[in-house]
């Protein structure tokens, strides 16, 4: 009922007037794309977005160093918790991924919420756990394997489908949700503020 009424505008206007044009990007839907196109947003890239059900016997084998990832609770708390979230955050901005911080302060502690870090300080990731799905990411790493192995290790133990949103150039993350049955479901564009 709320379609075509601006308040989908407003909103986005009023999120850049509160903040840095540099801590902004987005994922569209298809339904989305022509608004940010129109408030001046271009495209800086895509997400895949793949899904389906694993199980944790051929993650392991496709994936030997997720068994050295560690992966604590988000709702444990404390400085490992804090750690891995201020890492996340670091990565995510250096990676051009935008400010992630008060989505990482906001899931981190909630109930089924898993946080990882690469053993090697190579990368950190989260996934949690909605509706039967386990949805993982962010993962940001410094290595195609590392990314691999945090994306494995916070797949293990999922509850049923498991959906990882990998960007365009990750292809060694994409190739290894190919082949261990998480199928391309869409791709999105990611939009960042356009020159004023």
């Amino acid at each position: 009922d709320q379609e075509r009424r601006g308040l989908g505008a407003r909103l986005v206007r009023h999120v850049l007037a509160a903040t840095s044009p540099e801590a902004v990007a987005l994922w569209a839907s298809v339904a989305g794309e022509p608004l940010y196109r129109a408030l001046g947003f271009v495209e800086a890239g895509r997400i895949h977005v793949h899904g389906g059900r694993v199980g944790a016997a051929a993650i392991r084998a496709s994936a030997p160093g997720a068994g050295r990832v560690a992966v604590h609770a988000g709702d444990a708390g404390g400085p490992i918790t804090a750690a891995i979230t201020d890492d996340l955050a670091a990565r995510s901005l250096g990676a051009g991924a935008g400010e992630r911080r008060w989505v990482l302060d906001a899931f981190a502690p909630r109930p089924g919420t898993l946080l990882a870090a690469h053993p090697d300080g190579l990368g950190a990731g989260m996934a949690w756990d909605c509706n039967g799905q386990r949805h993982v990411g962010p993962v940001v790493a410094d290595t195609d394997q590392a990314a691999i192995d945090l994306v494995a290790a916070l797949a293990v133990g999922a509850p049923g489908i498991v959906r990882v949103d990998a960007a365009a150039e990750q292809h060694a993350l994409r190739a290894w949700c190919r082949d261990n049955g998480l199928d391309e479901r869409r791709n999105s564009p990611r939009f960042v503020p356009g020159p004023d």
